[in-house]
């Protein structure tokens, strides 16, 4: 079967999907997952599909290096990282991880808007 042209743009814009995504320790499966990716399913909220990827993420949390795992998320340029890492903070309702990591980064601002 073909691919659409919508898979072939979402293949375009979350082409770093394909990296190993090894500085983000456990989270890194999350990121790497197959079929669409976990931020993208996450913000179109399609029930088991987004259900799925918090349940990764979810996992990700209980390994030893989590709390390393999202400093590194939140310290990419790439708001991909920045929305897995948000999910992470809300699960963990504060037992564990640190929101400075978070702060810092919006108060960085858009990746997007960093060299205007």
């Amino acid at each position: 079967m073909a691919r659409s042209w919508l898979h072939t743009l979402i293949g375009w814009l979350f082409a770093s999907r394909d990296n190993t995504y090894v500085e983000y320790g456990p989270f890194a499966a999350v990121l790497k997952s197959p079929g669409e990716p976990a931020p993208l399913m996450l913000l179109s909220m399609r029930g088991a599909e987004a259900g799925a990827v918090i349940g990764r993420i979810e996992q990700a949390l209980a390994a030893d290096d989590a709390v390393r795992g999202v400093g590194a998320l939140f310290a990419s340029p790439d708001w991909r990282p920045h929305l897995v890492g948000a999910v992470a903070l809300i699960l963990d309702s504060g037992r564990r991880l640190d929101p400075a990591a978070m702060w810092q980064s919006i108060d960085a601002g858009s990746w997007s808007r960093r060299n205007s």
